[in-house]
């Protein structure tokens, strides 16, 4: 009778050689070689870096800009809406009081004599 590794030595090991496998073939598909601690780097120098955030700041500049302006734009509309509004409720109240003196007398009868309100 031939010995048998033992179940759970079978699994340590094949644990093992798939540990192995994968860590072998975890940087087959960088192209930056960034893992390297010396040379061969993908990585842009400090200059490139340096023009790349500069960029990116004047995009963000001019879309805060262009931001800037749809606010004060809708501000104005805003302001606008609330002027039509105050001239809204101005002229529904004049027309309110106009229409209960146009009442008034054309009914007097209908008008209280100490208030002044007509009574229905």
């Amino acid at each position: 009778m031939k010995p048998t590794p033992s179940p759970l030595l079978q699994r340590i090991l094949t644990s093992l050689l798939l540990a192995l496998l994968l860590t072998s073939t975890v940087s087959c598909s960088k192209s930056d070689y960034s893992w390297l601690p010396f040379g061969l780097s993908g990585q842009p120098s400090l200059e490139e870096r340096y023009e790349a955030l500069q960029a990116r700041v004047e995009t963000t500049e001019a879309r805060a800009e262009k931001a800037s302006d749809q606010a004060a734009i809708w501000q104005v509309v805003a302001a606008l809406f609330i002027v039509l509004a105050g001239f809204a409720l101005i002229y529904g109240a004049a027309l309110g009081s106009q229409a209960r003196r146009f009442q008034a007398n054309s009914h007097p009868e209908n008008l209280d004599a100490t208030t002044h309100e007509i009574v229905r």
